[in-house]
């Protein structure tokens, strides 16, 4: 029980950091994440790069990591 209170905490907390990324880091990272898309799709589906995906990724969770601390 304890475990599930733990685990619902941090998921409400990164819920509540991901509405602070930039939307087109926070569309390439839930597109990722949460549909389990692949680089290569997301940038088929955005109509960008593959490495545009790479920098979008890497500032989300740059993002969340700062400020989930």
């Amino acid at each position: 029980l304890e475990e599930k209170l733990i685990f619902e905490d941090v998921k409400h907390r990164a819920l509540r950091t991901i509405r602070n990324v930039p939307s087109k880091a926070r569309e390439v990272f839930l597109l990722s994440r949460n549909h389990g898309m692949t680089n290569k799709q997301i940038a088929l589906q955005l109509s960008i790069s593959e490495k545009t995906v790479e920098y979008h990724m890497s500032k989300a969770l740059k993002l969340m990591r700062q400020q989930l601390r």
